[in-house]
């Protein structure tokens, strides 16, 4: 969870020595970073990424990855009919755990997967919180051609479409949206679980 909400909040998927110090001074963590990044650069080819930083996480996403393209085509199919089969938004941790064996996932690996997903530690999944697992390292390519070109990643862009763009956004931005976005899931669960109160009183 830190990697997504304080280290990588553009979810540009790596990130630069210049990026990896300004996390690790987001999280709190004030010692000499260059060390750490040599490290985890030789696993990121040249960046440091979640799966140097967190190679179990890495595993568990992959390997669900893995399962959801065999059995289900995708991230949405599998949502609509495992996940979220009885159509109310929303998966909890323990539901989400309980259908781990489909996803070819250990107990401690379907932990690991919950935890990198919820951002918020609502300890509930939406469906678009589960599209990371496409996204998952999608933008490295693109990451590893902007340093060849002698850009900044993150930097801004002139074909960049929108202001939500990593590119276009500062990490102070990606916190806010990151933050909206937190309150805007604990609004809509409250507001569901009023619905489900409702429904069992009337």
């Amino acid at each position: 969870r830190a990697w997504r909400v304080a280290l990588d909040p553009k979810g540009l998927g790596g990130l630069t020595m210049v990026d990896f110090g300004k996390g690790c001074r987001a999280v709190g963590w004030h010692h000499p970073h260059r060390p750490l990044f040599s490290q985890l650069a030789q696993v990121g080819a040249g960046f440091a990424t979640l799966r140097g930083l967190d190679p179990e996480t890495a595993a568990a996403i992959d390997k669900a990855n893995e399962m959801i393209t065999a059995r289900f085509n995708d991230v949405a199919s599998v949502w609509e009919k495992v996940l979220d089969s009885d159509g109310s938004g929303a998966v909890s941790k323990a539901e989400f755990l309980g259908h781990r064996k489909l996803l070819g996932l250990t107990a401690a690996q379907a932990k690991l997967l919950f935890l990198v997903l919820d951002t918020s530690g609502s300890g509930w999944l939406t469906e678009a919180e589960l599209g990371f697992l496409e996204t998952f390292e999608s933008r490295l390519s693109a990451l590893a051609a902007t340093q060849l070109d002698g850009a900044e990643p993150g930097s801004p862009s002139r074909s960049a479409a929108h202001l939500a763009s990593p590119h276009l956004s500062t990490r102070s931005f990606q916190a806010r949206a990151f933050a909206g976005t937190h309150q805007l899931k604990h609004a809509w669960l409250r507001q569901r679980a009023q619905q489900e109160i409702e429904k069992r009183i009337f």
